[in-house]
């Protein structure tokens, strides 16, 4: 293929896949980059562009693929020119996908790459990365010693980047200058005061380096204190001259919004936008300059029309004068309103999620505000049933709607209670049922021949064995050739039954049922008020709306062996599983979230569908019902849960190990109390988030000798270099922990730890038979 002699031709595509990743939109910056290969551009900087998108879509080994394509293995200089762009293009595509992958090596080649370029340009971005890539791959000297020559730099090589100083702060704090470190800080936090996404950047940065090893005092992560997210919801009230609220009521309403956003002093809200108490919240969170996020459960002249027009004109134009300064208005749905309550509680459930996810990004998990009537009842949609959902109680502030009434002298009739007329719908009752909604598609069916057909159906069996009895049973579930079909009535079975269809894959090779290739599969899902009923001419029961076209339409654009999900669908999924948690700490029990969604850019959807955010769907992993592996008298592997009840499963498992040895009890007793502890630390400093977690247990008996390895994916933390607490003097003067680590080191006759790329590594030892 003749190369076009126009440099322009190649800027030009550069620029667009540039400018498409800039934008979250890595499926076009993906699109753009292979087709700018086809037209024979240049081929290592589009190699590496299009790899960036896909490690950003989450497919780490296609973008594995492209760099293999442009012949680019760690550093060749017969390849390419590690001083130029394609060398930082490397660099970043690796360290990108050691990020997501979590592989060693990864770091390694992007460490390398930054070293070479250091020492060959002397570019202070490049030695300011290879110390901080150094400290994550634990080489505190090496680190260090970058630091110094990056800082030397630095002072000749003054830049107008706005980052600058919050790397000048990691690099003083990698050698221990604290005082320049919280200098370069301060200024920083003063700069970012209303930039909530810089500022849980730097939080996040700092609180890195502190997990690896890196002495960072917390007054220094405290100067970027996360935004206060807030969620709001009000109830709707009949009466007064113009259908809306009461006039006499609503300074009341005002004022007890206005106690309680000025105790919040919120930075970001979340909510809707009908009369009364949504447009009173929505009105005094826009005049205190907060950044107003409205969501509607429908399309907006739909909502205009159901939620606010019935209020009067004047209300009217106070939705106009919010949606119009909101920083974002989203149609949960883009259909107009049908009847039914259900699409109003998928509303509240999309709010609730869409928070959470907000939160969760800028590590600040949302509060409710919600003026509420703990009497009336909580029907979809209403702030009662917001607030039943809820769960946390402790990011909670509820206002009274009795309350305020009497503190006003306002009497409230029977004319004057929750305006429920919307959430009533005549005839046939619901005409819409919330669903999640799952569309497969096995990639390589279509070029299977006939006489392979049989043996695809014979994987399929297989597959369908595979995925057993626990999955979550459709309510529907359809299939025609290779294309599945299920609608569940949640949006966490939807992800459970799409987990077991994955494992199911990855388990089974359809190679070894004859087939030329092992299959791939891609999953859509989205989660949605859809239409159910009997179809008139088969009788069968079918689904149909726009939730179910746009369900489609996510599924081809999957990346093969991927799971994507569409935003409203993780919003439900993370609103379910937050309901979940807070039901079972009510109960006085745990409940681990089960899925992560890592957001992967805005698509184009086919067929005129517009565009669409997508996240990639992933399950934690269930350690717990990872069966062990026993050999009696000689080996034991598990895998336990991040639960601190494992150490009681684990010490099971060892006694079957120990029993065809004369073991004495008293050292099973011993080794019980030691994996308490074991388990119980790694427990607790392993992890910050919530989710799923597995610890891998080695326990191998030789002669007279145990030794037993734990091995956890945590961030780094040595239990040995903690200070052992006291064990005389006053119990109330001991500091917290440390304890338990002293007793293991009495009790075992060696205790080692070692950190191996992302894992840590801790061994006891003991000597049974002296």
């Amino acid at each position: 293929m003749t190369r076009p002699n126009s440099s322009t031709a190649k800027d030009t595509v550069e620029e667009a896949v540039r400018d498409a990743l800039g934008k979250g939109r890595v499926f076009k910056a993906y699109d753009i980059a292979i087709k700018g290969l086809e037209t024979g551009s240049n081929a290592d900087r589009l190699h590496l562009l299009a790899a960036t998108a896909l490690v950003r879509s989450g497919a780490i080994d296609a973008a594995r693929e492209q760099i293999r394509q442009a012949a680019i293995a760690g550093i060749d200089p017969e390849a390419m020119d590690p001083t130029g762009e394609e060398g930082t293009l490397l660099a970043d595509v690796f360290e990108e996908i050691w990020q997501s992958d979590g592989q060693a090596d990864d770091l390694g080649r992007a460490l390398a790459i930054r070293l070479h370029r250091a020492q060959t340009n002397g570019d202070f971005q490049d030695l300011a990365q290879a110390a901080l890539l150094a400290q994550a791959g634990g080489d505190r000297d090496k680190a260090g010693d970058f630091a110094q020559v990056a800082l030397r730099k630095a002072a000749d090589d003054p830049t107008d980047d706005p980052a600058r100083p919050l790397v000048l702060a990691e690099l003083f704090l990698l050698i221990g200058q604290d005082e320049e470190a919280a200098g370069q800080l301060e200024n920083l936090a003063g700069q970012w005061a209303n930039r909530p996404l810089l500022r849980a950047e730097a939080r996040q940065r700092l609180e890195a380096l502190s997990t690896r090893g890196v002495d960072v005092d917390q007054q220094l992560i405290d100067l970027f204190i996360p935004p206060c997210l807030l969620v709001y919801a009000g109830i709707r009230l009949r009466g007064g001259a113009d259908g809306g609220l009461p006039p006499a009521l609503e300074p009341a309403l005002r004022q007890a919004i206005d106690k309680t956003l000025s105790s919040l002093n919120p930075a970001i809200a979340y909510g809707s936008a009908a009369a009364g108490c949504d447009l009173l919240f929505c009105e005094n969170l826009l005049a205190r300059g907060v950044e107003l996020n409205v969501v509607l459960p429908f399309q907006r002249d739909s909502f205009r029309d159901q939620l606010v027009a019935p209020y009067g004109p004047a209300w009217l134009a106070r939705f106009d004068r919010v949606v119009g300064q909101a920083a974002s208005v989203t149609e949960v749905c883009q259909e107009p309103y049908v009847g039914g309550d259900a699409i109003l509680r998928f509303g509240n459930q999309v709010i609730d999620g869409t928070a959470r996810l907000r939160g969760a990004v800028l590590s600040s998990p949302p509060y409710l505000a919600a003026i509420w009537d703990f009497l009336a009842d909580p029907f979809p949609g209403s702030p009662n049933d917001f607030v039943d959902n809820w769960g946390d109680p402790a990011r909670l502030r509820l206002m009274g709607l009795d309350e305020i009434a009497d503190e006003a002298k306002v009497t409230l009739g029977s004319a004057d209670t929750e305006d429920t007329s919307i959430a009533r719908s005549d005839g046939d009752g619901d005409l819409q049922k919330v669903a999640g909604l799952l569309f497969a598609d096995v990639v390589g069916f279509s070029r299977l021949k006939d006489d392979q057909l049989i043996l695809f159906w014979r994987f399929m069996r297989a597959i369908a064995l595979h995925m057993g009895a626990d999955v979550p049973t459709p309510r529907i579930i359809d299939s025609w050739g290779d294309a599945i079909l299920t609608v569940h009535d949640t949006a966490l079975e939807s992800a459970s039954y799409a987990t077991a269809l994955y494992s199911a894959f990855r388990a089974i090779d359809s190679r070894d049922f004859g087939l030329s290739e092992r299959l791939q599969l891609r999953i859509g899902l989205h989660a949605g008020p859809i239409f159910e009923g009997d179809h008139p001419l088969t009788g069968q029961t079918v689904i149909y709306g726009g939730n179910v076209n746009r369900a489609a339409r996510i599924e081809p654009i999957t990346v093969p062996g991927l799971a994507y999900a569409s935003e409203q669908f993780v919003a439900a999924l993370t609103a379910e599983e937050s309901a979940l948690e807070a039901e079972n700490q009510l109960a006085g029990g745990t409940y681990r979230p089960r899925f992560r969604c890592f957001y992967r850019g805005t698509v184009e959807l086919p067929k005129g569908y517009g565009t669409q955010s997508v996240y990639e769907v992933k399950p934690w992993r269930e350690a717990s019902h990872v069966p062990a592996v026993i050999e009696p008298g000689r080996h034991l592997h598990a895998t336990l849960a991040n639960e601190l009840y494992q150490h009681r499963r684990l010490a099971a498992l060892f006694k079957q190990l120990v029993a065809p040895l004369d073991f004495p009890e008293s050292l099973v007793g011993l080794f019980e109390m030691a994996f308490d502890e074991i388990v119980t630390n790694i427990c607790s400093y392993a992890w910050h988030d919530r989710g799923q977690h597995a610890i891998e247990v080695d326990i191998d008996v030789s002669g007279d000798t145990v030794e037993a390895t734990f091995t956890d994916d945590g961030v780094a933390f040595n239990p040995l270099e903690m200070a052992a607490a006291p064990v005389d003097g006053d119990i109330d003067e001991r500091t917290a922990g440390g304890l338990g680590i002293h007793l293991l080191g009495e009790m075992m006759d060696e205790v080692r730890y070692r950190r191996d790329g992302d894992a840590n590594h801790l061994t006891v030892v003991k000597r049974w038979r002296d």
